[in-house]
């Protein structure tokens, strides 16, 4: 159940999650989108990202 240490090539999106489900789907939703935006962005932009988190 842990959305923060699941690898962003995880297999995708094999469940669609149903409309106006859980915060957890809907975050875990965007945690997916921002694992790919990460991925397809460059490694500086990556790294300024990660710092802000952090």
């Amino acid at each position: 159940m842990t959305s923060r240490a699941t690898p962003p090539m995880s297999g995708g999106t094999s469940s669609i999650p149903s409309a106006g489900g859980s915060r957890r789907e809907r975050r875990d939703l965007c945690t997916k989108m921002w694992h790919y935006v990460v991925t397809r962005t460059d490694t500086i932009t990556t790294r300024g990202a990660c710092r802000l988190l952090a």
